[in-house]
């Protein structure tokens, strides 16, 4: 059991550590096109952003990585 709170526990900080810091780099590396915002500005909606489901799933998968790797790590330790 303690296993699976260790995996889910990594696993959750993992996933919350890479989000936070694809935003930080997604937000140093933008370049906003102000022709484009006059553009959008007069119309009726806003669109803020695409939903991109991809790279939430990239770093849900990278994260699953990171938590069986440590929880591995951490189970052969206990072992010896």
């Amino acid at each position: 059991m303690k296993k699976y709170a260790l995996f889910m526990a990594v696993f959750i900080a993992a996933y919350f550590l890479l989000q936070i810091g694809s935003g930080m780099l997604l937000t140093m590396f933008y370049t906003p096109d102000f022709s484009m915002a006059w553009g959008t500005a007069s119309s009726s909606g806003i669109i803020v952003g695409k939903n991109e489901w991809l790279s939430g799933l990239i770093i849900a998968v990278i994260a699953l990585i990171i938590a069986f790797g440590i929880t591995n790590k951490f189970a052969s330790k206990n072992a010896h």
